[in-house]
């Protein structure tokens, strides 16, 4: 599992201090998206909101042993496609963690294409961490 590889890259490795960083900034931001009132969301942004979350999930759950890279290039291609239709339907208000998740994205396509488990690793615990911010504020929407 992906659980598993996440360990290897919490022991070492280049990123450390990146991942610390980001971690700090998506709690700052998840607190803040935590705080705003909610308000109704578009049937378009709630289906979305839902195909996100669901691809972020499968994304988490990737074992990196048995799928190898093509696993995690076929989930990431799926959680990019879910993040265009939710930037789409949502308002700015969400475009900074949207903005967040996708560079995310980027980084975790980066560590694909030129793989190395820590990497990845570290490239899918990030996506999963902005993710679950950009979610948790998805989550304050009131869905029709």
């Amino acid at each position: 599992m992906v659980a598993a590889v996440l360990g290897l890259a919490a022991c070492g490795g280049d990123n450390s201090s990146s991942t610390v960083a980001t971690a700090a900034t998506t709690t700052s931001t998840a607190t803040t998206v935590a705080s705003a009132a909610p308000s109704t969301a578009s049937a378009a942004l709630c289906s979305a909101r839902e195909d996100l979350k669901a691809s972020v999930q499968d994304l988490q759950n990737i074992d990196l042993a048995k799928g190898g890279t093509s696993g995690v290039q076929a989930a990431l291609t799926k959680v990019k496609d879910d993040l265009g239709a939710v930037r789409a339907a949502a308002s700015s208000d969400l475009q900074p963690q949207i903005t967040a998740f996708d560079d995310a994205l980027k980084g975790l396509e980066t560590a694909v294409s030129d793989p190395s488990a820590a990497a990845i690793a570290a490239g899918v615990k990030d996506v999963v961490q902005t993710g679950t911010t950009l979610l948790t504020g998805l989550a304050k929407l009131d869905c029709p």
